[in-house]
């Protein structure tokens, strides 16, 4: 094996390694996800409460990871964020699920 094919195949062992990464965190996101969703409606939140209260917290946490980009690339983090301008949140934080 020449050293082109040796890299070629490491780089295809990478991709591999990354999707299955990728594959393992999804399925680990969705299983908390139905877990921390039976709870709140067990406890009497609606569906329609805890989805809004999810994607404001996704929201939240999707701006503050974006922030500790820019503050290491500043040009890097608007590669990445593809939101509308009146999609970022101007909050500090979000409302209690349980209040």
């Amino acid at each position: 094996m020449n050293d082109d094919q040796e890299l070629e195949r490491l780089q295809q062992a990478l991709r591999l390694s990354e999707q299955q990464a990728k594959f393992r965190h999804n399925a680990s996101h969705f299983a908390l996800f139905s877990i921390v969703k039976e709870l709140a409606i067990r406890s009497g939140l609606s569906e329609t409460d805890f989805h809004r209260h999810f994607d404001l917290r996704r929201h939240h946490y999707h701006a503050r990871s974006l922030e500790k980009i820019e503050d290491l690339h500043p040009h890097r983090a608007a590669e990445f964020d593809d939101r509308p301008l009146a999609d970022v949140p101007t909050d500090p934080g979000f409302p209690p699920l349980f209040p």
